[in-house]
């Protein structure tokens, strides 16, 4: 048997992932160099460059907290078309710098096409970037309680349901009055603001106690 969540609020979960998540940056150079002869102190420059320009963009937000910075490549074999981003280690970049990075395109590359090629061959880099996050506090997400008085149930209405046969004189419910452990048999339909949820002949839906809908699919008519 299937199971169906859907989360109070729903239509609007984009939205509040969005005000929840942890502000982000994201800067990058395009600059095309084979890295067994690289221009190491260009790369740095514009890693540094990127760095303050990052820097200018966290002092504009005001956001206080500890601000992490991410340094990645977008690496390919030379002569190929296609490059996969791959960690680009901390501090100032150099000759020594490459068997690191190496590794790293090698496991990426491993790990999307199974194999990857012997150590030693070349490797190109086209796009230098660099992630600038800040870590915020989680936030509890739970379903507001049930509003009080007034009826869970509303006025009935005919819903077109092919599993019937035809339109059904369908039950009603209003999502916020619904209270933890309350389960909703089908055919029915529950209201909310930014959701319209419809239950189908031989499913039930049970509020949990963050106000999600837990659906079965297709129980017992």
């Amino acid at each position: 048997m299937a199971r169906v969540i859907v989360p109070f609020a729903a239509g609007v979960a984009s939205a509040m992932g969005l005000l929840t998540a942890d502000p982000r940056f994201d800067l990058a150079r395009t600059f095309v160099a084979a890295l067994g002869a690289a221009p190491w102190e260009e790369i740095n420059a514009l890693y540094a460059a990127m760095e303050a320009d990052g820097a200018a963009q966290i002092t504009a937000t005001g956001l206080a907290g500890q601000w992490r910075t991410r340094r990645l490549a977008e690496v390919r074999y030379a002569g190929q078309g296609h490059e996969l981003s791959v960690e680009i280690p901390a501090g100032r970049l150099g000759p020594e710098s490459l068997a690191a990075i190496e590794r790293a395109h090698a496991a990426v590359y491993a790990s999307r096409y199974g194999y990857a090629e012997a150590p030693g061959t070349p490797l190109e880099a086209t796009n230098w970037k660099l992630e600038i996050s800040c870590g915020v506090p989680a936030m509890a997400m739970s379903g507001a309680a049930p509003v009080a008085g007034g009826s869970v149930a509303k006025k009935p209405r005919p819903v077109y349901f092919p599993e019937c046969g035809g339109f059904v004189d369908c039950r009603v419910h209003d999502r916020y009055r619904l209270a933890p452990g309350v389960a909703v048999k089908g055919p029915a339909v529950i209201e909310e603001r930014e959701t319209t949820v419809i239950l189908l002949p031989g499913d039930e839906a049970v509020v949990d106690r963050h106000r999600n809908l837990v659906v079965e699919i297709g129980g017992s008519a």
